[in-house]
């Protein structure tokens, strides 16, 4: 179990700012090798690359994530940057950092790739990728729509 994630995490309203801060321990991104910082929003902690701005999400934190309201202010990146990245190979987890990162397509999301650790679970979202993955699926806009659970 990730000692970071909450046991349980509330749905929060973006009211409270969210804080940056640099790594001690400096994570590199799979992606471009530059410098990991720290996004904390409430209780959920991620780690955003300073330079393409993907998004590294440890064990079912984009879950958690993708369930806030406001989320959407985690992502920064430019969407055609993140694209331009998304056919890169050979990437290694930033936590494990020897361990290849598996490029696995999100069910129901079709075309959306993220880039999964078989080790640690992390995911890592190039930019863009996480606002993709936020928006409602056919079958969840259905349900919405019928007011079904």
């Amino acid at each position: 179990m990730n000692p970071h994630r909450p046991k349980q995490l509330t749905l929060e309203t973006f009211d409270a700012p969210i804080t940056v801060q640099q790594r001690d321990d400096r994570l590199a991104c799979p992606e471009c090798s530059a410098r990991l910082e720290t996004v904390r929003v409430g209780s959920l902690e991620i780690e955003r690359c300073t330079a393409c701005h993907g998004i590294w999400f440890d064990v079912l934190e984009w879950d958690d994530a993708r369930q806030l309201e406001g989320a959407d202010r985690l992502e920064i990146g430019d969407a055609r940057v993140g694209t331009a990245h998304d056919e890169h190979a050979g990437l290694h987890c930033p936590k494990c950092q020897t361990t290849p990162l598996t490029r696995l397509e999100v069910p129901q999301h079709a075309g959306l790739h993220i880039d999964k650790c078989p080790s640690c679970y992390g995911a890592f979202f190039d930019a863009g990728e996480f606002l993709e993955y936020r928006e409602l699926t056919l079958v969840e806009r259905l349900k919405k729509f019928w007011h079904i659970k």
